[in-house]
C-alpha cells in the first residue's frame, strides 16, 4: 500500500489491542487466522500518536511525530510509511 501526503492515517474498526510506551500488541479480528503483531519502541509510539490523536492526515501525524522524536519530519518519512504501509497490509490501520 503507498501512503501519500493526504491519506488519512487511523486505527482500522475491527483491531483489538492492548499496550503501553513502549510496546503495543495488535490483532485483526476481521481476518481469518490472525495472529497478533507485537510494536516495540519507536513502532509503538508511532501507533500510539495514532490512537491518541487519529484519525490523522498522513502530514499532521509525521509534524506529530517529528516533535515528539526531536527530528525533522522528512528524516522519518521513508520509516514511517514503511511502518504504515506494513500495517495496514495486516488490516491493523487503515489508509
Amino acid at each position: 500500500m503507498s501512503v501519500r501526503g493526504d491519506s488519512t492515517v487511523a486505527i482500522a474498526a475491527d483491531v483489538a489491542w492492548t499496550g503501553t510506551d513502549s510496546r503495543v500488541v495488535a490483532m485483526s479480528l476481521a481476518t481469518p487466522g490472525a495472529v497478533p503483531r507485537v510494536l516495540e519502541e519507536s513502532a509503538a509510539v508511532i501507533w500510539g500518536r495514532i490512537a491518541a490523536d487519529g484519525p490523522l492526515a498522513h502530514s499532521t501525524l509525521l509534524g506529530r511525530l517529528s516533535e515528539v522524536f526531536g527530528v525533522e519530519a522528512r528524516d522519518i518519512r521513508v520509516h514511517v510509511d514503511g511502518l504504515i504501509s506494513e500495517l495496514a497490509d495486516l488490516r491493523l490501520l487503515t489508509v
